[in-house]
């Protein structure tokens, strides 16, 4: 089988999080639809990067980091924003923060 398509795309970067995964698309499978990227802003990191993966989305986590280990940390951003259309496996960035100035 020849790969006709790979998300991400070579030498785009990704965190393991969670089991991100590398899609490849062959001649025998077909293409999905784009997918709505949804609203994570305000959610706690956990939750967004659950939100996204269950999407079909991959995660890159600017900020704080560490938010396994204690609740708290939300997403004050992402890129692209939400009602983006994206193709699954695509990469959303998430930027994550303490709202209480711990981090």
């Amino acid at each position: 089988e020849t790969v006709l398509k790979q998300v991400p795309q070579s030498g785009e970067k990704m965190t393991k999080i969670n089991g991100s995964k590398i899609i490849l698309y062959t001649e025998e499978g077909g293409f999905e639809a784009p997918k709505t990227v949804p609203n994570v802003v305000g959610k706690e990191a956990s939750v967004a990067i659950t939100t996204l993966q269950a999407a079909g989305f991959n995660v890159f986590i600017e900020g704080s980091t560490n938010f396994s280990e204690g609740a708290g940390a939300k997403v004050i951003q992402q890129l692209p924003d939400d009602k983006t259309l994206l193709e699954r496996g695509d990469v959303v960035t998430i930027v994550c923060r303490y709202l209480d100035m711990t981090d």
